[in-house]
């Protein structure tokens, strides 16, 4: 087999990117990726290492991301539960595959070596060994695959718990969200909730860039009853408005906070425009930075 990221690399690289806040993983180095072969001659040893850290670290998505651009893109509880129950189980049967594939992989490999046990012709042998090299990086990337999609999974279970845990997890009258999935009466009302609330926003979106409904969305709520078609019309009407009049006085703000910010004074173009993260007020992130004496 190819070498493997050493012990004492893999410690290097935790000191070297642990002050910059890179995550450290805890995987066994038993189960590091090697690194390629190619062309690595003229590479510094800490170029090397960085490779290294980059083949071998975590990359699964991270909880942040599940909750806020997963759970919290969805326009209801009902869909943000859904939500994760879903990728929960994606992710589960993901995980059954590949744990096949990695039993498969261990056959095959076994059967490879005994090929080369018995090989009699150098160059055949050879390229078997080329072969069993190219399946063990192969299993070696599939194993760390699998450990992310383990992490990923018990990251929804864990938000699955903390929403049924929190106020959205339940209806008005105390019942349990979760509960209502079994129940289809409960599942119907829930739906049509959820379908009321996202045709209305996305024609309100439209509204507000476009000027109009576009013939998607008014498609989509022709399909409905004319009582709620009227219904999803006036929330749209009234998103849109609403969210006109709150971009128009946040624009009115920010026009003055550049007047009197940047009145008598010589700025460029890319001082007005530039946004540090590390100088902004994340209490008021429309607020814009002032100019530094």
């Amino acid at each position: 087999m190819t070498e493997l990221v050493t012990k004492e690399h893999f410690e290097t690289l935790t000191k070297r990117y642990s002050k910059n806040s890179i995550s450290t993983h805890t995987q066994n180095e038993s189960n590091l990726v090697p690194l390629s072969n190619s062309e690595k001659h003229f590479l510094r040893e800490d170029q090397k290492e960085l490779l290294e850290y980059a083949v071998n670290r975590e990359w699964q998505t991270s909880k942040f991301k599940m909750r806020h651009f997963v759970g919290d893109a969805q326009i209801t509880p009902y869909a943000k539960l859904k939500q994760f129950i879903v990728e929960a189980r994606e992710r589960e049967e993901a995980i059954a595959s590949m744990e096949f594939e990695k039993r498969k992989q261990e056959v095959e490999l076994k059967i490879l070596k005994r090929k080369i046990e018995q090989e009699q012709d150098e160059l055949q042998k050879e390229l078997h060994q080329i072969e069993l090299e190219k399946k063990e990086r192969g299993q070696s990337l599939g194993i760390k695959r699998i450990e992310d999609l383990y992490k990923e999974r018990q990251q929804f279970l864990e938000l699955i718990d903390e929403f049924n845990n929190s106020p959205e997890g339940r209806l008005p009258d105390g019942t349990l969200l979760l509960e209502c999935l079994s129940d289809p009466v409960k599942e119907e009302i829930l739906e049509r909730e959820l379908w009321t609330a996202r045709l209305a926003k996305q024609a309100a979106m439209e509204i507000a860039t476009a000027g109009r409904i576009g013939s998607g969305n008014l498609d989509a709520i022709a399909m409905l009853e004319k009582n709620h078609q009227a219904e999803v019309l006036f929330l749209a009407t009234d998103y849109g408005t609403r969210l006109e009049s709150a971009m128009g006085f946040l624009r009115n703000e920010a026009a003055g906070q550049l007047n009197l910010t940047y009145k008598d004074r010589d700025v460029k173009l890319t001082e007005i425009l530039s946004f540090t993260a590390h100088e902004k007020n994340y209490n008021n992130l429309l607020a814009h930075e002032k100019v530094k004496e």
